[in-house]
């Protein structure tokens, strides 16, 4: 979020950055932005608190990702593959629990 202009998305793995203000925030919502996350991971609360955040804010093109198995830790590549797939599709906010 801080380079919206030079990154059009990110994937947010067990924890997210916060929104901008202003200007900032409108080159933001214009992107894409993947929240995936677990049962397990100790930070899902605060993930799932920030992709909110997000859409409250406007930000329409978000992908929550939420696996029952899934801890604090690096994402299998099926799950990584699934949140490529969306930024480069640019599909609407989605949300995909228990995969």
């Amino acid at each position: 979020t801080q380079f919206p202009t030079i990154f059009r998305g990110a994937i947010y793995i067990v924890g997210a950055d916060p929104l901008g203000d202003g200007t900032q925030r409108e080159l933001i919502a214009t992107n894409r932005y993947v929240f995936l996350t677990g049962h397990k991971d100790f930070n899902r609360l605060e993930m799932r608190r920030i992709h909110r955040r997000y859409g409250t804010a406007g930000v329409k093109q978000t992908l929550w990702l939420d696996f029952p198995a899934f801890g604090h830790e690096y994402p299998l590549p099926a799950q990584l593959e699934r949140a490529i797939q969306f930024l480069d599709a640019g599909v609407d906010s989605e949300v995909m629990d228990d995969q």
